[in-house]
């Protein structure tokens, strides 16, 4: 039993170490705070498109006059999530390698603004392309915070930076201090975007795309799964493998939004809710909708079944 046992533990051990060491890597504990602190505003969003298309036509018929006024909410929040992400993953790396969050975290921003770049109007002035700052433009937001947070620390690391007295308030000499960094990542930006003509939300997002296929399908279904109940099964905790298939559940997630509030079909099936509501269901939560169904049918042997899932002790 010893003998047999050890092997097990030896690949725990290390799985273990390998899961933890990814769960503390900075840049990809980044993107994971990033994408999961924008979650609460396109869910915002969503309620909002959810209240535009009512699933009911009695409803739907007196909110139609209001369509336009309620996808207001959801265009400014899902429509923007790229920006939102961008803040959120600058902010995070920021704070982990010591930097001023706020200042680091709107350098970036602006950036990732540069790299969109504008384009002028038929009706006069410039704009900004709305599929680039929505999920369109997800994983450049993240590449280009990333790598403007840690040119800024190439810069500041190096002392290349505006000092002002201590006597000077510190929001002063943070915003000073943060003048040079920020102008080497926005020229950085326009140098390789404007200038050398490297489209690189363009290609970051074609680079990905792939990526996405593979997991909006059954057998990356079946292999994310798989891997989940196996770091399960060992005693390991699947956080970091699960961070780095967030953005790409995040950017389905708001595509099958912006395909929705067009009325076009949902271009994706693999998004985050499926695992939510359909595969990570736990024993109480798996057994509440065959309750439901065993209730509303009012015969007596569907009630007793009904009533023998709520009592059941759980199996897991």
């Amino acid at each position: 039993m010893i003998e047999q046992a050890a092997p097990l533990g030896t690949w725990r051990t290390r799985l273990a170490a390998v899961s933890d060491a990814l769960a503390r890597q900075r840049h990809l504990a980044a993107a994971r705070d990033g994408v999961v602190a924008t979650l609460p505003l396109v869910l915002i969003g969503s309620a909002f498109l959810l209240l535009a298309q009512a699933p009911f036509p009695a409803l739907q018929e007196r909110l139609a006059p209001m369509q336009g006024t309620l996808l207001a909410p959801y265009r400014m929040l899902a429509g923007l999530v790229s920006v939102f992400v961008c803040f959120g993953t600058a902010r995070s790396l920021a704070r982990s390698l010591g930097l001023d969050e706020l200042g680091a975290a709107l350098v970036a921003v602006a950036s990732f603004f540069v790299a969109v770049g504008a384009a002028p109007l038929e009706a006069g002035g410039w704009g900004l392309a709305a599929d680039r700052l929505g999920a369109g433009g997800l994983f450049a937001a993240l590449a280009i915070a990333m790598g403007s947070v840690e040119l800024q620390r190439f810069v500041a690391g190096r002392s290349w930076t505006i000092r002002l007295p201590p006597s000077v308030p510190e929001a002063i000499g943070k915003s000073f201090a943060s003048i040079v960094p920020g102008f080497a990542s926005v020229t950085a930006m326009w140098l390789v975007v404007h200038v050398a003509g490297v489209d690189l939300v363009g290609i970051l997002a074609g680079l990905v795309q792939p990526l996405i296929g593979a997991t909006d399908s059954l057998p990356g279904v079946l292999a994310l799964c798989l891997v989940d109940s196996a770091m399960w099964l060992i005693g390991v905790h699947p956080l970091a493998i699960l961070a780095a298939v967030k953005p790409l559940w995040l950017s389905m997630l708001t595509e099958n939004m912006s395909a929705a509030a067009a009325g076009a079909p949902l271009p994706h099936v693999a998004t985050r809710e499926l695992f939510v509501w359909f595969v990570w269901q736990g024993d109480p939560a798996a057994r509440s909708p065959r309750r439901c169904c065993c209730f509303a049918r009012r015969a007596p042997r569907c009630e007793r079944w009904g009533a023998w899932g709520s009592s059941r002790p759980s199996s897991t």
